[in-house]
């Protein structure tokens, strides 16, 4: 088993995810006399595009009936409430080698970072994780051993519903158990890979594939160091 601390990040384009209901905290106008008291204010309205740059094309709810939609600024509105996730697509996936999370991990952070009528919805989504997971070692030449330690992702639903595309598939490890190093020889310590589409077999019953693998080598002065100088030491004072 080996201990990974990761964020993982995916991005999906919806097609229904536009004109939705929301809740806007927005500045007042400072020629309103209740903006000395309170500089901000929530509406209830529906977002029917969100540009790139932030700025909404918003149609604010009035009683029963709403107003003409008008175009809100980023800079006029403080917080916008997000869509509910739950009536929304989401690529479902589930680590096939995962042992347990720990309880560092976060909660998911979706974004939606644009939409339209046409085009619909453009969602970020963000997790950290610090999770175990399982995976065999080759230990012939330990304390000298190289490891390839994988992780394994499934989409949960058939590939005609979505499929898994790597935006890079190249990776640096940030930071190594002192124990370990990056493998020199490889020309990324940690490459993903895709599972495609068999062109030769029925899309149905097919699943979306990921594999992240990363490659490992054991210091061997680390463990003379820490191991047999320890049990050499031990062993003569048990002599002794």
């Amino acid at each position: 088993q080996f201990e990974l601390v990761f964020i993982m990040k995916m991005y999906w384009q919806d097609p229904k995810l536009h004109s939705f209901k929301t809740k806007i905290t927005r500045r007042r106008p400072k020629a309103d006399p209740v903006e000395a008291v309170d500089p901000l204010e929530e509406v209830k309205g529906i977002v029917r595009r969100k540009y790139k740059n932030g700025d909404l094309l918003f149609i604010e709810q009035e009683g029963e009936s709403y107003k003409p939609a008008v175009l809100l600024p980023r800079s006029d509105y403080v917080l916008m409430e997000d869509p509910d996730w739950k009536i929304y697509f989401f690529p479902t996936y589930t680590f096939l080698n995962l042992v347990r999370t720990e309880a560092q991990t976060e909660e998911p952070i979706m974004n939606l970072l644009w939409c339209d009528e046409e085009k619909g919805g453009f969602v970020e989504f963000r997790r950290r994780y610090d999770a175990v997971f399982q995976e065999s070692l080759e230990l012939k030449m330990f304390p000298l051993d190289r490891q390839i330690c994988r992780i394994r992702i499934t989409a949960e639903k058939e590939i005609q519903d979505f499929q898994f595309v790597a935006i890079d598939g190249w990776r640096n490890i940030a930071t190594v158990h002192e124990e370990w190093q990056v493998e020199e020889k490889q020309l990324s310590p940690c490459t993903t890979y895709i599972r495609y589409a068999d062109e030769m077999c029925p899309h149905r019953g097919q699943r979306s594939l990921v594999k992240t693998v990363l490659h490992l080598q054991r210091k061997g002065d680390y463990y003379f160091h820490n191991v047999l100088i320890n049990i050499f030491l031990v062993n003569v004072i048990a002599l002794s």
